[in-house]
Formats: structure tokens, sequence, C-alpha cells
């Protein structure tokens, strides 16, 4: 039987046991604040035996898996796995190796499970990060601009529809009042058509005028579903995903005087929640020169419900960065400037999942998620609950600052 033991990562350093008691211990799996050691050996642990730690051991013939999950949607759809660790977003979990989570896939997933190894880094919670001595006049001048009353005059408008669900008319209405408020702007605006299951929908794309291939993209998704009652039942979608949305007009506002400086483009996408139909579109159309033009994406997705803990008990702002390699100085950068203009605990995760940044990831392309705390995961998504009076403005403005800071601070490097 596998025994898994807990330890505190302040103890064991950045994946290599700082304490030589541990030496033995092998490479641990980084589990937010949490280092996890897979059958260490009892001479290394047990020597450390005066550090704070948990064992666990597995039932047999089980592996340790990860899991990913929109809103609580695993724990909905199996209350019966034990759950070892839950950081909301993330869990870790006893799973048998053929568990359907672990050996089905579907075309519109709500969760992934995997098997995770000694030296897997799930997610990582960095707490609240030091404030720089300085900070830069010019990003000060942009923030400026970033308002959260617009922000919050856009929302209202997106969730006055009844649904978004991504081929309805109702969709299309909001595509058009996107494209007004970024043409009002002064911004180029084009609806980019696709089709997709059960019909077609379309992705509201915007540029500024006669400028080159955007060095920067800031993208959410527009469309909203409820996922138990159909295509035509209530989906109000507000934290998932009209505040990610609104943001972006929010950001293409604030962002809009630096564009003789750096060209930054802007994309609502549809039928994300049918399997990400909108972004692989966009990624499809877009012509080598623009792919290699990118420097950074940046994906909104559940910016705006300070929810309550896995536990029930109140948790700090937070913001969860999720990339891959190829988008870590995304990361890093995103991180540094929430510490300069935010008080935002951050986390960091490198296992992208189940929203648009994935593609343009899987492409090779800077892309990162920008989502409300892993511990803050909103469980009344994907229907009628999902409502503008859980929205909480501040959470959703201390993430548009960390995002319009980053942006800025990339026109004058």
């Amino acid at each position: 039987m596998t025994s898994v033991t807990f330890m505190p990562l302040s103890l064991v350093g950045q994946g290599a046991p700082s304490d030589q008691r541990l030496a033995s211990a092998g490479a641990p799996i980084i589990f937010g604040r949490e280092a996890v050691f897979m059958d260490a050996p009892r001479a290394g642990l047990h020597a450390a035996a005066r550090l704070p730690q948990q064992e666990r051991t597995l039932a047999p013939d089980h592996v340790l898996a990860a899991v990913v999950q929109k809103g609580r949607l695993f724990e909905r759809a199996y209350p019966e796995v034990t759950v070892l660790r839950n950081r909301g977003r993330y869990l870790l979990v006893e799973l048998s190796p053929n568990h359907p989570a672990l050996v089905e896939r579907h075309a519109e997933p709500c969760y992934a499970a995997f098997p995770v190894e000694p030296g897997t880094e799930v997610f990582r919670d960095l707490g609240r990060i030091a404030r720089p001595a300085q900070r830069s006049p010019a990003v000060a001048s942009v923030l400026e601009r970033l308002s959260v009353v617009a922000f919050r005059a856009t929302l209202e408008e997106l969730v006055a529809q009844r649904t978004r669900f991504s081929t309805s008319e109702a969709y299309r209405q909001a595509a058009e009042l996107s494209r007004r408020r970024l043409e009002d702007l002064g911004y180029q605006v084009a609806l980019q058509e696709f089709a997709m299951a059960g019909g077609r929908s379309c992705n509201v794309l915007a540029t500024p005028k006669e400028a080159p291939f955007p060095a920067v993209i800031i993208m959410g998704h527009l469309d909203s579903i409820n996922h138990a009652e159909g295509p035509e039942a209530a989906a109000p979608g507000a934290d998932d995903n009209g505040s990610g949305a609104a943001g972006v007009i929010a950001m293409a506002d604030a962002l809009a005087p630096i564009g003789d400086r750096l060209s930054v483009g802007f994309a609502l996408f549809g039928g994300e929640e049918q399997g990400l139909f909108g972004s692989r579109h966009m990624l499809s159309a877009l012509p080598a020169e623009a792919v290699s033009a990118v420097r950074a994406m940046i994906n909104m997705d559940m910016i705006g419900t300070l929810n309550p803990g896995p536990d029930g008990t109140t948790v700090a702002p937070a913001v969860l960065l999720e990339g891959a390699d190829v988008s870590r100085h995304v990361i890093e950068g995103l991180a540094a400037q929430a510490a300069a203009w935010t008080d935002l605990t951050v986390q960091t995760s490198f296992k992208p999942y189940a929203s648009d940044h994935v593609p343009f990831i899987e492409a090779g392309m800077p892309a990162v998620l920008t989502i409300e705390g892993a511990d803050q995961t909103n469980d009344s998504i994907h229907g009628p609950g999902d409502t503008i009076d859980r929205i909480d403005d501040g959470l959703a403005y201390q993430i548009l600052r960390m995002n319009t800071a980053y942006v800025a601070s990339l026109a004058d490097t």
C-alpha cells in the first residue's frame, strides 16, 4: 500500500528538501503550501519527526490523483471518492486506476483527474508577495482610467439576458452589445463567425485601428450555460463569465491611450462552454505573422466571486495564474504587478485546463488564465444561481488592476 505524507512546503524549499533529514524522501509533489511525499523512506521522514507532518495510507491498489474541477462538479459527480486535500479548484484524491475520472474524456469537460508522481507541481500558493519600494508612474496613469463603475455597468447589461447560450439569439444580442462598446472606445471590431455543435456562433474581435498584429491579446468567453436544464433555461452567467467579458471591455477602455506604443487586441469568445469552439476557431484563422507577434495572452474566466473556502471559512482575496512553461514569463510578470498594485494572494499552476487559454498554449503561445483563487471555487456556475448579487466588485477590480498594470508595463519594454 502507498503511504502519503504531507508537510509544510516552507520546510522543503523549491522542490529539494532543505532539511538534511528529508534528503532521502525524494522529490515532493507540490500542492498549495504543502509538500507531499509518496512512500518516503521511514529513515528520512521519521528522523524529522519533530517537523509538522501528516501521514495517510491509500487503499490497496489505489493511486494518488490530482483533480482540477469547475465549481464543485467533480465532488458532485463522485461524492464517494476519498478527498485527501481540498483546495476548491484543486483536489488530491485516491482513486482506483480504472476509475471513470481517470479513463474517460468528455467534449465538454467539467473536471479532469490525473495520477501524480513525485516531482509534480499541481499548484503553488505564493501568498501575498512583498510590495516593491518603487512603482511605475506610467503604469499608475493607465490604472487611473480603469473604472469599476464601467465594469459593473457592462456586467449588468450582459446578465440582463436570460441566457447567453452560444447559438442563441440572446448570445447574438450580447455580442452586438460588446461590439458597440468596443467601437465606441475607438477600436476596429469584427464578428468572427464559426460553426459549432448545435448551430453557429461568433467571436467579437477588436484591434486598434491601423495597428500591427497585436503584441498582447486580452480575452474571455462571452457565453453562459445551464447544464441541468438546457439551452432555453436561465443562465445569467454573472461570474462565468460575465465578469471576464466585462473585464475585457473595461481593460480595452483603460489601455486605449497606449495603443501607439503597444498594439493590444481583445477577444470575446462563443462556444467556450461546449468545448472551446470560439478560441480554437480564432487560433485556426491566425496567420503565422500574427502568432509570432504575440508576447502575452491574458484570459479572464471568472474573476468576480469571493466564495468561502472548502471548509466554509472566509478566505483572502486571491488570484490563480494558470499557464505552462511557454507562458512562465507572463505568470511571473502578472505576479509582480499583483504585488505592486493589489492586495491579492497569488497562486500559480502549470496545469492548464478547460478554458480559452488552453488552445493557444497547445500551439506554443504564451497564454495565461487569470481566475479567482483556487479556494474561492464558485459552486453556483452553469445554472440559474450564478447571479450578479454574488459578484464582488472589489475582487474583480483587483484582478483587473493586476492585468492592466502588466500590459501597461510592456508598453515601454
